[in-house]
């Protein structure tokens, strides 16, 4: 199937409803796997699973490729498209089923950004303690004359 999709994204005709269709269920099925490896991702991350972050990391940015590749659901030429612009009814459901499934993907995309932030917040505290007391917090003491220098 995909081989066959490709073929039509690179063909400059018109394209059938059954192939758009296609399209749009190759979308759904992507955004569905990208959903489930966002949330094995952030199980990994709250589980401090290296090799699973990294694992996760990869497959959602092959996901993404894929999602690339495919195009946008919007990006059907106009020549492509019904009389007056608008999209045949029959792709109500798809689009409604695409939505969705965009919206809880964009959701979990923005909690797995606000626990990777909290990570890192993490990582540079645990940082700072391993570094003692002695480690220096300001400006090293070469920019901080060099700053003094300059000044004058």
């Amino acid at each position: 199937m995909t081989s066959e999709i490709t073929d039509t994204l690179c063909s400059t005709g018109p394209r059938s409803q059954q192939v758009l269709d296609e399209l749009a269920q190759a979308r759904l099925a992507i955004l569905g796997e990208l959903e489930s490896s966002l949330e094995a991702s952030q199980k990994a991350l709250l589980a401090r699973d290296l090799e699973g972050i990294e694992r996760e990391t990869r497959e959602q940015v092959r996901l993404q490729r894929a999602l690339a590749i495919l195009g946008a659901p919007d990006a059907v030429p106009v020549g492509d498209r019904a009389v007056g612009g608008a999209r045949p009814q029959a792709e109500a459901p798809q689009d409604s089923a695409s939505g969705s499934a965009q919206t809880r993907v964009l959701h979990l995309a923005r909690v797995q950004a606000a626990l990777l932030a909290r990570a890192q917040r993490s990582a540079k505290m645990i940082a700072h303690l391993l570094a003692g007391p002695e480690a220096p917090y300001g400006p090293s003491q070469e920019s901080g004359a060099a700053g003094l220098v300059a000044g004058r």
